[in-house]
């Protein structure tokens, strides 16, 4: 939070160590970055975002040694970082404070202790190091730190994971980065598609041109000369190509960062490498379809195309074309499936049942407040805000938690005393904490299966309970039994003892999913808010609202209610729908995108066959002149013309099925609930191809069956 009071602003920071900036070998656009000399200085080396500088400073170079008032204390001013730096990933950041300052600041529940935290190393390895020995070696540190902190050996196994930070080049990819790199594999297909048809298109038109060529050849040009001229012509047509493209680019990117709101605030529209590389392509695919035609038109005989009629000679093209256009139609077969492929995907993401309410639901957070260190005012003032927020018109039910099933949460060890089953395997000895107010399963919309709720007598002077998920009571209690049962978390050095902890389970719900592509769902640990002195974590409690009709209209009367609780604070609502959108978003891109480069294959292709097609007509315009003079009706002209594009289309389609159910099965990886093949995507994009051919192939047979059988046989 920059600011107090009402001209409070959200103001995003990420904390990092001194070395984070050397680390990443990049330079400040103004001042300094933080050394190692600023890691014990709490309120000294902030970094600003070029963004921020930009936005609040107005690109001041005095901003350095100035103060910024954040949360709870100042801040110096030690340095900028540069345009369109943003750390590790994609994130907004406005600043950079130092690892010292979380401890002040507490800001979204992280405080000094290790088991409130949440943070990621960086680490550069020499080109020697085993990424193995050092993942091991990672993994036996955190098990010595924690023995430290808590004066016990962490009985799970926890595993340091070792990722590049460059998702494409990540050992296990992130959907976002699998889902990229497929679509920027498709768009080269697409441009494989354009230069087919500009080849075909310059078969054409060197058709057109055979007597002239031949002439030309006759009287002496060279054959170098015929295919340079070819050459400069497709040049002159990829440079305008190229142009047009990214000037559609430009129009759309505002488009692409709607979808991918990450982008914004890059500092680019367009990156210059990309548009590089996508000329460079461009380059290679134009001169690639130009060379081929030009060098077999150079080759020909010029004796021979002087002695016969263009029209006649060029039946062996017209097979050639015809190849070229079923290739055409096999790969925007493909591209087809595809984009039904992942369409099914997001139709299924969109449907799938996550164990909680997504839709009508507001998340609100607050950071920089400065509320009473002892729990028990903390929890009073707690309380009054939710009261105040369930009061509002509008509102159907709220409730207080520490976390949401979306965000990452607490995982903590825990032991079961009564379990009528073993402990199952060390990765499943961690239970996902939450403590939640008696509202909470129903203004999320978890079920209850068992037993209760909580219930507002729960405080502090009574015995601690528990509610567990499904996952956890058929993990330990298969027969059903887990009622009445006790569940011990391990306690940490801020517990009295391990007795403390033992809750008893007064009730099961529901599992639940915040990941989309989680597998077996967690065990789950849900503690009563009013007992939160049991509770062997701190983090900054949420308020969760239920509205009644459109969330939106709540948003700013939640925030004004959240912030009733300190001058000093802010308060950030989003809608829960709002926070699982990074999660749906690859596959919406996708889709979006495997549809328009679908779209733009198929219209390609459309064009390609509309030529041939129309080329053909040409060629058999005295056969088909004299069926119209002989009395053949007009509607049997137009259906013969119809029926080979289909032929042609019922071609493509068949060399496309094993590609695309090939590209069905690479693309499972990025799928999501299609298996086995999809028999109803492949028939609709076989009914669209058809569908593209009737219409690519009526035009050439309307104009055949309309032509005047004298004026064709006279000429």
């Amino acid at each position: 939070m920059l600011g107090r009071g009402d001209s409070a602003q959200r103001f995003v920071v990420t904390f990092a160590s001194g070395s984070f900036f050397r680390l990443l070998g990049v330079h400040p656009a103004l001042g300094r970055f933080p050394d190692t000399s600023d890691a014990a200085r709490t309120h000294d080396g902030a970094v600003l975002s070029f963004a921020a500088w930009q936005r609040l400073f107005g690109g001041s170079a005095s901003v350095v040694g100035r103060s910024l008032r954040l949360g709870n204390g100042s801040y110096t001013i030690v340095g900028v970082a540069p345009s369109g730096f943003r750390g590790v990933d994609l994130t907004a950041v406005d600043a950079w404070l130092p690892v010292a300052a979380a401890v002040h600041e507490r800001l979204s529940g992280m405080t000094n202790e290790l088991d409130g935290s949440m943070w990621s190393v960086l680490t550069r390895l020499p080109r020697s190091a085993s990424p193995a020995r050092a993942t091991s070696d990672l993994s036996a540190y955190f098990q010595h730190l924690y023995a430290a902190r808590f004066g016990t050996r962490l009985e799970a196994v926890v595993v340091a994971s070792l990722q590049s930070i460059i998702p494409g080049r990540a050992q296990e990819q992130t959907q976002g980065a699998r889902v990229s790199l497929w679509l920027a594999g498709m768009s080269v297909v697409v441009l494989l598609i354009a230069a087919i048809n500009l080849g075909n298109l310059i078969l054409a038109h060197l058709a057109a041109r055979n007597q002239g060529i031949a002439v030309c050849l006759a009287i002496g040009c060279s054959r170098i000369d015929i295919v340079m001229q070819v050459v400069c012509e497709t040049i002159i047509l990829v440079i305008g190509g190229t142009g047009a493209g990214l000037a559609i680019a430009l129009c759309i990117s505002g488009s692409v960062r709607a979808i991918v709101p990450e982008l914004s605030g890059t500092g680019r529209l367009i990156d210059f490498r990309v548009v590089a590389w996508t000329t460079a392509m461009a380059a290679i695919a134009g001169l690639g379809a130009a060379i081929l035609p030009a060098v077999r038109v150079a080759r020909s005989d010029s004796v021979r195309q002087l002695r016969v009629r263009s029209s006649t000679s060029d039946g062996g093209r017209l097979g050639v074309r015809k190849g070229i256009v079923i290739a055409q139609i096999a790969l925007a077969f493909s591209l087809t499936v595809a984009a039904g492929l992942f369409a099914r995907s997001l139709h299924r993401i969109d449907s799938l049942d996550l164990g909680f309410r997504t839709n009508g639901i507001l998340v609100g957070t607050l950071t920089g407040s400065q509320a009473p260190d002892r729990e028990a005012e903390a929890s009073s003032l707690l309380v009054g805000v939710l009261n105040r927020v369930d009061a509002l018109p509008g509102v159907l039910s709220a409730s207080l938690a520490l976390t949401t099933p979306v965000d990452a949460g607490i995982s903590w060890p825990f032991s079961v005393p009564d379990a009528v089953s073993p402990v199952g395997p060390a990765q499943r000895r961690l239970v996902r904490l939450n403590a939640v107010t008696p509202t909470y399963f129903a203004t999320m919309g978890i079920h209850l299966l068992q037993g209760r709720s909580f219930l507002e007598s729960d405080n502090v002077h009574t015995r601690p309970v528990a509610v567990i998920n499904e996952a956890a009571a058929r993990a330990f209690w298969p027969e059903g039994q887990a009622l009445g049962k006790c569940i011990q978390l391990d306690a940490s050095s801020a517990q009295a003892s391990v007795e403390d902890a033992c809750a008893e389970i007064v009730g099961v719900v529901a599992n639940t999913r915040g990941l989309i592509r989680q597998g077996d769902p967690q065990l789950e640990y849900y503690a009563a808010f009013s007992q939160l002195n049991h509770f062997p974590v701190r983090a900054s409690p949420i308020v969760i609202v239920r509205a009644k009709f459109e969330p939106e209209a709540l948003v700013g009367p939640v925030r004004q209610a959240m912030q009733t609780i300190d001058s000093s604070s802010f308060a950030t609502v989003r809608s829960l729908d709002e926070m699982l959108d990074p999660q749906r978003r690859p596959w919406r891109l996708g889709t979006a995108v495997f549809a328009s480069l679908a779209l733009c294959a198929l219209a390609l292709t459309g064009l390609g066959l509309y030529a041939v097609m129309a080329y053909g007509v040409v060629l058999r315009s005295r056969e088909l002149g004299i069926r119209l003079a002989i009395g053949a009706p007009p509607a049997s002209v137009l259906q013969s013309v119809v029926v080979r594009g289909l032929g042609t289309a019922l071609w493509g389609a068949s060399i496309g099925t094993p590609i695309a159910l090939l590209l069905e099965r690479v693309l499972r990886s990025v799928l999501f609930g299609v298996e086995g093949e999809d028999v109803p995507t492949l028939a609709l994009a076989t009914l669209v191809v058809l569908l593209i051919s009737v219409v690519a192939s009526y035009l050439p047979a309307r104009r055949a069956s309309r032509m005047d059988p004298r004026t064709v046989l006279q000429g």
